[in-house]
């Protein structure tokens, strides 16, 4: 049944069965005034939309929410600024339909909204309410016995669940929410979702508060303390920067510049100014701890007394083979002992990975008697890593450089620059431009590290540095290093590496000295050409310690093991040995298999060429740089030169059309040195000359017919030699105008003109 009453606007929405003072708002001045609103009268109230004080004189339906309490005035009461609050008592939820405005005030037509019952099955979620409403009461501290009895003596759920809503501290709109919810299964529910809420939010802020309480209790201790002891001090007539005193001594004990010391001087009386424990504190204290540590004057005294011999006699012992490398190693030591200024050279051990570049220089650290530090440079692309942060960062340490020579605690380590092909440039700086600074004698007497700030001299530092791929070395610093390539192992220097070294050194490490296993140059040579198909030792080493790992588990487990290591026992304990890479098991006409390198490491890869009925066209396929399309035009155009020469057909370039294809898809092919494989490709395709699976290719190739050398010529070789190629067709003057090593095995076949391969091939097949 509808019927208008006094509307009064609130708030804050107001739940049923509260009491609760409240504004009386300006719309509802008229109806107070006109004698409708008064003591023991009934009215409704809304909550605006936006609040209460948005609405306007005018206000209509639009500005309230259709959902608000019929309320009792039980008394008005007038506050000292002339404010009236009335005290009211709700009772039960309305529609409000219209709000009309009238000579007795705002009216709002309205209507019971009758509740939903819960049904008795679910009685049970209003005990769970209650339960979840005393565990909110324990985490806040507010337990109160008063209230649990009374919202348990309550019979309905719906006014339970009103009346915790109620007590609850939610914003205006949570409050709404619960008053327009008619169904009590789901107020229930919303009010458990805002207890959770409540209880979670209570917890997190009384947690905060005890941390608070504690640092402002310890903070305050430390105040309290800190007064003493400043009170102490002046008593006892004692200056309160006396912590510098430690660092004065330190420094009157060090040889170092004048200029240098001044500045640490500078530092320690800055560090007694400061307040003792604060934070400016602490980290200049930080700073003159690595300051005053660093080896100013401890320079070993064998800098300039390297003993050749015992150098030279530690490489023989440690590295089998690479002579040239050791000798120019010898030669740099002689002169760095020899010379009265530091010499500009620096060496960079460049190769393929597991060559032994590092434990070369080890080596020679451990023979000069000097520390030895690796700096990894792989990944570097912050310019602060190799000359450290600025000590206005927080957390800010010293560069690479500084370290390095901080904790080997001289002036004079060996330190070897890893991978320094791996740098990289970023929006962080140029590390490369770093190095240019440390590797050159000219500077490296002042270098300046932003975490130190003072000058350091690095020119007693033996500075060593190993590379994989030259091309990724920035120009600057590439010019600047003195290059040492060590190109990797021949077959019999490994078959002498792992029967003298390193079979024996693991057999030790493993704990195997009592199997007595036998083996044979022989048999290690059947373990690297089998089962190893690189130019380093690392594939070795993992095939030995596999092996010796399989030896193991059969002696722990009682099972046979072979005494001798000898082809069947390495088939027995490694399978069949691997197939060598890229080479085909039978020959075809139309395949070539050329010889290249990549990042140091020899490799090689086969080229096929078909022909096919058509009008005179060509494709290349297998990512290739541009440039190898040159070189195939070049092919071509000296076949159709020379067609007769060769005897090839006469309408061969005008009916059929070639497709040449360069396999391993997964990586470009660029650089120089692929013409020759190109062009027997292609000639042996057209002739239908069938090439041997174990005969490479590598040289340049010019329009005029002419065989040009290639580079790295000595690492496609020794790659050829580990990789199933017995004979290589190579440029004449790659052989006669370089001093190349030609591994055993590997028989060079030397061609100078386009016009001898036609020979060669046949050759070949015979």
């Amino acid at each position: 049944m509808e019927r208008s009453l006094p509307l009064i606007p609130v708030a804050t929405p107001l739940l049923p069965k509260c009491l609760e003072k409240v504004p009386l708002h300006t719309l509802a001045q008229d109806a107070m005034d006109s004698g409708v609103l008064t003591e023991g009268n009934y009215c409704i109230l809304a909550y605006p939309k936006g609040g209460a004080d948005l609405v306007e004189a005018k206000a209509t339906m639009s500005h309230f929410h259709h959902i608000g309490v019929f309320a009792e005035v039980v008394q008005f009461e007038e506050k000292n600024n002339f404010e009236i609050v009335a005290l009211i008592e709700t009772h039960g939820r309305v529609f409000i339909s219209d709000i009309n405005h009238t000579e007795d005030g705002v009216l709002a037509r309205c209507s019971p909204a009758q509740s939903i019952p819960l049904p008795k099955s679910q009685y049970k979620k209003a005990t769970q309410v209650l339960d979840l409403f005393q565990e909110r009461m324990a985490v806040s501290g507010q337990m109160e016995d008063e209230i649990i009895s009374a919202l348990t003596a309550l019979d309905r759920p719906s006014d339970m669940a009103d009346q915790i809503a109620a007590y609850l501290d939610l914003p205006a709109s949570q409050r709404q929410q619960v008053l327009e919810e008619i169904d009590v299964s789901k107020r229930l529910d919303l009010v458990v979702h805002l207890l959770n809420e409540n209880i979670i939010n209570t917890s997190l802020s009384r947690n905060l508060d005890v941390v608070l309480e504690d640092k402002m209790n310890r903070e305050r201790k430390e105040a309290v303390l800190r007064a003493k002891l400043r009170a102490i001090q002046m008593e006892l007539h004692e200056e309160a920067g006396d912590e510098g005193k430690d660092y004065v001594r330190r420094l009157a004990e060090l040889k170092m510049p004048e200029d240098t010391r001044n500045e640490i001087e500078k530092e320690i009386g800055k560090l007694r100014r400061l307040q003792a424990g604060s934070m400016e504190a602490g980290i200049s204290q930080s700073y003159l701890d690595f300051a005053l540590s660093l080896p100013w004057q401890q320079t070993n005294k064998k800098v300039k007394k390297a003993d050749i011999k015992k150098v030279q006699k530690v490489l023989n012992q440690r590295h089998y083979g690479l002579n040239s490398v050791k000798e120019r190693i010898l030669e740099y030591l002689a002169v760095k002992r020899m010379a009265k200024e530091s010499t500009s050279n620096i060496l960079c051990l460049a190769g393929p990975p597991g060559v032994g570049k590092t434990s070369i220089v080890q080596s020679v650290a451990e023979a000069l008697e000097r520390p030895f530090y690796r700096i990894s440079l792989g990944g570097v692309r912050d310019e602060a890593d190799l000359r450290g942060h600025r000590r206005t960062y927080v957390g800010a340490l010293p560069g690479k450089i500084i370290a390095a020579i901080h904790k080997s605690q001289v002036n004079s380590p060996v330190i070897l620059l890893d991978e320094i092909d791996k740098m990289a440039s970023g929006f962080r700086g140029d590390p490369a431009s770093v190095l240019l600074e440390v590797l050159d004698p000219e500077q490296n007497h002042s270098f300046m590290d932003h975490f130190l700030q003072i000058p350091y001299n690095l020119s007693n530092v033996l500075f060593i540095c190993t590379a994989n791929n030259l091309p990724d070395i920035p120009e600057p610093l590439l010019n600047r290093l003195e290059l040492i390539r060590i190109n990797g192992y021949s077959t019999a220097e490994k078959v002498e590496l792992a029967t003298k070294y390193l079979l024996p050194k693991l057999i030790r490490e493993y704990g195997m000295e009592n199997l007595k296993l036998t083996y044979t140059a022989a048999n290690m040579e059947t373990l690297i050409t089998r089962y190893t198909s690189d130019v380093g030792l690392r594939e070795l080493r993992r095939r030995i310690e596999a092996i010796l790992r399989k030896i193991a588990l059969r002696k722990v487990t009682k099972a046979p093991i072979p005494k001798k290591l000898d082809e069947i026992a390495l088939q027995d304990l490694l399978g069949a040995g691997i197939p060598k890479p890229s080479i085909s098991k039978e020959p075809r006409a139309g395949r070539a298999t050329a010889l290249y390198t990549h990042a140091m490491v020899g490799s090689t890869l086969p080229i096929e060429a078909i022909v096919y009925p058509g009008s005179g066209k060509y494709v290349a396929t297998g990512n290739i740089d541009p440039l190898l399309e040159e070189i195939i035009n070049t092919a071509v155009s000296y076949l159709k030169k020379h067609q007769s020469e060769l005897k090839l057909p006469k309408d061969i370039f005008s009916t059929t059309d070639l497709h040449v294809h360069f396999h391993k898809t997964e990586f470009l092919k660029k650089g120089e040195g692929w013409g020759l494989a190109i062009f027997a490709a292609i000639l042996s395709a057209l002739l239908n000359i069938e090439i041997p699976v174990n005969v490479g290719f590598a040289g340049q190739i010019s329009l005029l017919g002419k065989v040009l050398p290639t580079n790295d010529i000595d690492l496609k070789l020794l790659s050829a030699s580990q990789l199933g190629i017995d004979n290589v067709v190579v440029s004449e003057w790659n052989i006669e105008e370089q001093s190349i090593a030609i591994p055993d095995g590997i028989r060079i076949i030397k061609i100078q003109d386009l016009s001898e391969m036609k020979d060669i091939l046949n050759t070949l097949i015979r």
